[in-house]
């Protein structure tokens, strides 16, 4: 049966306390969400899309997203719903990827050369090795505060702009072996808004079981925390041009953060380290966190530990232009 689809203007008026509504398990406080309403809603998209196949209708309600980790909020009604309370849900049909009107356009400008035929033939190549549902993570649940069934699809997004047009498809999804099956297929626009902090600095760190390090950038934003840095020392190279040093840089690990004057741990279950050499003995890398099983407001870390000692964000300069956008 065909979907039926009704349209609603992606940003029409805010309803009072609806992001902590539709994102209230990412609030920093389950039992009061509506606390977090004003954090969630600062990297929230309004969608209201909502399509109907064989008796169930799904609504994508909106979005958040600080420019790399996504999450949207669904909605589902319809008397063959399956009735788990909570599962994670199976989507070998279904998939995220960019839209392809905004991905032929991007491509148009880096092939101005290319005829419309061959422009297609490569967009569809593209477009088919660029569908994310290969990482990304979602959960079907019933939500006793809206009575309803929901489900929440997680994923992460890049940008180089402030916007990104995103095509979600949703088909035999199986759930705790129950079968919706759809199709359900939303094209809809996430917007970046200027939520990240960011602080530039020069500030000497020894951690545990790393060479000392100067870390001289910070980036936080409700999800997530990355801290870059730079080797202070040269490492010592082997004849192979390989490093020789006393510690391990890929064993850095971000371990705590300093909220109001609480430290705060656990905070995330995802982690990334990355770094590099050059030939010189130079060396740098990341570290980061997140995204964050609870929305913490960027403007309230006052440090980071990272592998025992503590950074402290008083000793780097935060970036106003940075932080605005």
């Amino acid at each position: 049966i065909a979907a039926a689809l009704v349209l609603s203007a992606c940003g029409y008026a805010a309803v009072t306390g609806q992001f902590s509504q539709w994102f209230w398990n990412k609030a920093a406080d389950s039992q009061t969400p509506e606390a977090s309403e004003d954090l969630l809603a600062s990297m929230g998209t309004v969608i209201g899309q909502s399509q109907t196949a064989d008796g169930v209708t799904v609504v994508l309600n909106g979005a958040i997203w600080d420019g790399k980790d996504l999450m949207l909020s669904l909605s589902l009604e319809g008397e063959a719903l399956p009735s788990s309370y909570w599962s994670s849900v199976k989507f070998e049909d279904s998939w995220l990827a960019p839209s392809r009107a905004q991905t032929k356009a991007a491509l148009q400008t880096s092939f101005p050369y290319m005829s419309e035929e061959e422009l297609d033939t490569y967009l569809d190549q593209y477009l088919e090795t660029s569908r994310y549902f290969g990482g990304v993570s979602a959960a079907y649940f019933y939500n006793r505060q809206t009575s309803a069934y929901e489900m929440q699809i997680e994923s992460s997004i890049y940008t180089s702009g402030d916007s990104q047009e995103l095509t979600l498809h949703l088909e035999n999804l199986d759930v705790s072996g129950d079968i919706l099956q759809g199709p359900f297929e939303f094209t809809f626009t996430v917007d970046l808004h200027a939520v990240k902090q960011v602080y530039f600095g020069a500030v000497d760190l020894e951690p545990a079981e790393s060479d000392p390090i100067r870390v001289t950038k910070v980036s936080l934003t409700p999800l997530r925390v990355s801290v870059s840095y730079t080797g202070c020392e040269r490492l010592e190279l082997d004849a192979n041009g390989s490093p020789i040093g006393k510690g391990d840089p890929s064993a850095l690990s971000i371990e705590a953060l300093r909220v109001n004057g609480e430290e705060v741990t656990g905070f995330s279950s995802e982690r990334s380290s990355r770094w590099e050499n050059g030939p010189d003995g130079s060396w740098g890398g990341a570290v980061s966190r997140g995204p964050f099983h609870r929305v913490i407001d960027p403007a309230a870390v006052e440090a980071i530990q990272i592998n025992g000692t503590w950074l402290e964000l008083d000793q780097m300069d935060l970036d106003q232009a940075e932080s605005a956008g």
